[in-house]
């Protein structure tokens, strides 16, 4: 859940604020609860707030490595079988 968007004009709030990747603003405070929780998308435009390529290649990375240990399991589970029926 996104933190509560203030219906306060915030060039006139005394609080700090943060511009945004896509331009939008919000307070200081409100954007990093945001990213605490794991929400890295504008309230308002649903925009990605930060560059995102490092945690998409990350999140590559680990896909591949299940990927390869479904493979390695799958060829293990396939030889298992042919020694049992005698292959």
């Amino acid at each position: 859940m996104y933190p509560p968007l203030h219906l306060q004009y915030l060039f006139d709030s005394q609080k700090d604020t943060t511009v945004m990747k896509c331009g939008h603003t919000m307070r200081s405070q409100c954007c990093n609860e945001m990213i605490s929780r794991n929400k890295f998308s504008c309230p308002i435009c649903s925009k990605s707030v930060m560059d995102m390529s490092m945690i998409w290649r990350r999140l590559d990375e680990e896909a591949s490595l299940v990927n390869h240990f479904y493979l390695r399991c799958k060829r293990i589970h396939r030889e298992v079988v042919a020694s049992k029926i005698g292959f």
